[in-house]
């Protein structure tokens, strides 16, 4: 070992630093080091991942006790212990008579020490827990597009939820009325917005609201150049306009709402839908060429497309290690699902969901939105939907630390849309005794 000699008489401790995630599933270890984003994989080693079991199911601090012989005798062991001092994950120090243990401070690991709240005022935590309401003004629409009836399923968009009905006037009073002067962010979506019949009640409840709670407009790019006129309207808002661009779009059209949206010093995000690698470097081409600086891409799940989304939207090991999750992060993915909580949907019906695909949680006409709030935080069907929840993910060392699930889960039909399990050794991964097998 590095600089340190092991003697077979002697006992030592392996005490992980504070910016080491250690995680044993399925006979597996993992161990991820915060701060250079590189993991060490160990599989096929019950002896190690007994071991490390032991001090993580005490809910103590990170600390291993070691045999000297043991690490003389067992060169599987001493390559474990080895390559996890070399990673700077932990080290290893002598253990003698007067050698007391280190001070361990305990481990947080239940849920109802993360949601203390929640057992004694279910509706205030509901409540809190809010952050974001997207809401559906309408389902009507000018457009036919393919991807109508199910992109809205994997990302927020337009789409046909409750085609043909409108958001009653009172419904809206109710819900702009309680996120009025609350740290809540609104997302505004139809069909067509630019059709809801009471956009001018809308426009006098958000005048009042505070310009610092960020709202959202979505619209199909046809449905923008249809409506020019309104745009100055949405910058009175201080609104900012997502401008939905599916893949058979025009150029032309494209720079034409562009150009619009600038004059009327419109705050403009395109949110170019990609169904095939071609879609992404036209869409990159076009972005550049005319010059827009805020652009995002969307898959989108077509039900023919499954090949380009293995190759080109699964994640791989690299992928995950690459954006360095921090620790609150992988905490936080062991409780609750980051991307969806604290968000409600309301259909044009004002029926309350937690996603898009979700049961509903109630009408406004006999919910207030707290109370649909508070019944998604204590059933958890998708704001605590983690992970370690859902086959095959639960039996992945990797459950922590990939992003949180979406609506592509749905979508495509599985829960892991990764290549992590078919993944070599790399930059920033190690894999000890065993290759990574297929799902």
């Amino acid at each position: 070992m590095r600089t340190f000699q092991i003697e077979s008489e002697k006992r030592y401790r392996l005490i992980f630093d504070p910016h080491a995630y250690v995680f044993v599933c399925d006979r597996a270890v993992l161990l991820y080091n915060s701060l250079s984003g590189r993991a060490l994989v160990s599989f096929g080693t019950p002896r190690i991942s007994l071991r490390v079991t032991s001090w993580t199911s005490n809910r103590r601090a990170d600390v291993i006790e070691l045999s000297g012989q043991e690490l003389c005798e067992d060169s599987e062991y001493r390559e474990f212990v080895q390559t996890v001092r070399e990673e700077l994950i932990a080290d290893v120090v002598e253990v003698n008579e007067s050698c007391v243990p280190p001070f361990q401070f305990p481990r947080i690991a239940e849920k109802e020490e993360t949601f203390p709240d929640m057992t004694r005022n279910v509706t205030s935590a509901g409540e809190r827990a809010l952050r974001k309401l997207n809401i559906y003004l309408n389902g009507d629409c000018g457009q036919r597009c393919k991807f109508c009836e199910s992109a809205y399923r994997q990302f927020p968009c337009c789409g046909m939820f409750e085609a043909g009905q409108d958001l009653d006037a009172k419904h809206l009073e109710c819900i702009l009325g309680w996120a009025s002067g609350r740290s809540v962010s609104l997302a505004f979506l139809g069909g067509n917005v630019f059709y809801y019949p009471h956009l001018a009640l809308l426009a006098k409840l958000l005048t009042i609201r505070p310009s610092s709670l960020p709202v959202e407009f979505y619209a199909h790019c046809l449905n923008v150049l249809a409506n020019k006129e309104r745009l100055a309207a949405l910058s009175e808002w201080g609104a900012v306009l997502r401008v939905l661009v599916p893949q058979e779009t025009p150029n032309r059209v494209v720079e034409t709402v562009h150009n619009a949206t600038r004059a009327a010093r419109v705050s403009a995000r395109f949110d170019f839908i990609l169904e095939k690698n071609e879609d992404y470097r036209r869409a990159s081409r076009l972005a550049k060429k005319i010059g827009i600086e805020k652009f995002a891409f969307r898959p989108f799940y077509n039900g023919q497309n499954r090949k380009y989304f293995e190759k080109y939207v699964f994640l791989s090991a690299e992928d995950i290690l690459v954006n360095k999750p921090s620790l609150v992060v992988i905490r936080a993915n062991s409780l609750l699902n980051r991307s969806a909580f604290g968000t409600l949907f309301v259909s044009s019906s004002g029926t309350f969901y937690s996603n898009a695909v979700s049961e509903p949680l109630g009408n406004v006409a006999e919910y207030s939105v707290a109370e649909a709030a508070s019944k998604e935080l204590a059933d958890g069907h998708v704001w605590k939907r983690t992970r370690g929840q859902v086959e095959p993910c639960r039996a992945c060392v990797f459950q922590n630390l990939c992003p949180p699930i979406t609506g592509y889960e749905d979508a495509l039909g599985r829960n892991n849309l990764c290549n992590v399990l078919n993944a070599h050794p790399g930059k920033r991964l190690i894999v000890l005794n065993a290759p990574l097998q297929n799902n």
